[in-house]
């Protein structure tokens, strides 16, 4: 299909975005400011001029297909130019920014993480709107389109070379497991070890036929007792509470919830990552004063982590 381009209403370009973000007509149209109906409109009129349906409506809102992401990535490109220049001009002051901060996090980095990363901004930002969304699979688009600001991520997620990651911190791992555990108080080795209960925690939105931990285990020519697989770390942790299974966790994990603690790995040739945790953006906003701010209080709220 052949689209003359340089007869588009470019506003029609910045409703798709808009509507990738706030997932709604009514949303996109209090940003935006217009009525519902216009929102509605012009949605008709895209998808005329475009040839193709940009979005499908769901029970959660409206959802875009691919079209739509690459049309909104295109409106983050026209006005990131304008947008580069003006914030390169201006210098950030934190103390006064009152516009909104959307950080994608990985999920369980959200559930052990999210209290310390909002004291921090909440403190180095008192007065700007915050944020907090899970990363997904449609993240990375998102991104592109310009629908959070920043993204928080572990060793897992490959990102393609224009996002700029940078480490925030790293922790050995070790076992995770509940006090007083009748085996780890007690003097124990690599045999007795692999015996205990294991509870997993898949990498999200992933679909590799084994977990890290697993892998490693069948390695070694052992076959690992699953007991539970989750992909909440709350969950998981409660599991362990209850129970004498085990987890190959991080420090962190055994000082956010109560009632575990963290136990050294017995000698072996076991071979397991370190936790690795990233921040970043895209690579086109890392020196604009608002992102390297932020990426420097990232880094200062994890400072202390793993030392």
């Amino acid at each position: 299909m052949n689209i003359d381009v340089s007869s588009l209403d470019l506003n029609l370009v910045k409703l798709i975005a808009a509507l990738i973000k706030f997932k709604t007509t009514k949303a996109a149209a209090d940003q935006l400011g217009m009525s519902q109906a216009s929102v509605s409109r012009n949605l008709a009129k895209a998808n005329q001029a475009f040839g193709a349906p940009l979005f499908v409506r769901g029970s959660h809102g409206m959802s875009p297909t691919a079209l739509a992401f690459k049309l909104a990535a295109v409106e983050q490109a026209m006005l990131a130019p304008l947008q580069f220049a003006l914030e390169d001009y201006f210098e950030f002051e934190p103390q006064q920014f009152i516009g909104e901060l959307i950080i994608a996090i990985d999920p369980y980095i959200m559930e052990e993480q999210s209290p310390r990363m909002v004291t921090s901004l909440r403190h180095h930002l008192p007065q700007a709107q915050l944020k907090f969304i899970l990363w997904n699979k449609h993240s990375l688009a998102e991104l592109y389109a310009g629908a959070f600001d920043y993204c928080v991520l572990d060793q897992d997620m490959s990102l393609p070379q224009d996002v700029f990651m940078q480490p925030l911190y790293a922790e050995h791992a070790s076992i995770i497991a509940k006090n007083q555990h009748p085996v780890l108080s007690q003097d124990f080795n690599w045999q007795q070890l692999t015996e205990l209960p294991l509870v997993l925690l898949p990498a999200p939105n992933k679909a590799e036929p084994y977990t890290l931990v697993e892998q490693a285990y069948l390695d070694q020519g052992i076959q690992p007792r699953i007991a539970f697989t989750t992909h909440s770390l709350t969950a998981a942790c409660r599991y362990l509470t209850e129970s004498n299974a085990i987890m190959f966790g991080s420090s962190s994990t055994a000082r956010q919830f109560s009632g575990l603690q963290q136990y050294p790995l017995p000698q072996t040739s076991l071979k397991l990552p370190d936790f690795r945790v990233f921040g970043g953006c895209l690579q086109t906003r890392r020196n604009q004063p608002k992102y390297a701010y932020l990426h420097q209080v990232m880094q200062d709220c994890f400072n202390p982590v793993g030392h």
